[in-house]
């Protein structure tokens, strides 16, 4: 007498199935985790900074572009604690460009405000420029908001400003 082993099973059937079910479940994990904003990745995690708040892992870069074909401008203030500018605090005549890279900290208003002082070709003082780099953040349902502005622009330098969301360019009068 010959036996052959029965057994009842539908694993075949189910294992597109499975791989399914297993798609789902990371996507909803990674989506109670992580948020997108503008395609840059936004940590919705609870890492503490210094002061023992809840932040975001992301920041705003802002561009200062100085197309003045006669006046230099010298970083000569900063928010204390802010990250200075890169390449580096002068912000050369004709093109040269200062970029800043602000912080979000969710439900928080993040302002640095810089001052740089104008020099003219033969190093004599033009005047001065200031202005306020600003992101706000707010958490609403699942979505984070994130509002960029440049804010407060003064100067006593003969020059004329423009800005957007997250660059200003100086211009000769």
């Amino acid at each position: 007498m010959d036996y052959e082993r029965a057994a009842i099973s539908n694993f075949k059937g189910s294992s597109m199935g499975m791989i399914l079910v297993l798609f789902i479940l990371l996507v909803i994990i990674t989506s109670a985790f992580c948020s997108w904003e503008n395609g840059n990745l936004i940590n919705n995690g609870s890492d503490d900074d210094d002061n023992g708040s809840s932040s975001i892992s992301s920041s705003r870069d802002f561009t200062i572009t100085n197309n003045s074909a006669t006046i230099r401008f010298q970083l000569s203030g900063l928010t204390e604690g802010a990250s200075p500018p890169t390449p580096s605090a002068i912000l050369n005549r004709s093109g040269g460009q200062n970029f800043f890279n602000v912080p979000t900290v969710l439900n928080r208003d993040v302002r640095v405000t810089a001052n740089y002082l104008g020099y003219n070709l033969d190093s004599t003082l033009a005047g001065s420029i200031g202005f306020t780099l600003r992101v706000q953040t707010a958490f609403t349902g699942n979505i984070y908001l994130v509002r960029t502005s440049i804010i407060n622009v003064t100067t006593n330098a003969p020059i004329t400003w423009r800005t957007t969301a997250t660059s200003l360019t100086i211009n000769d009068v």
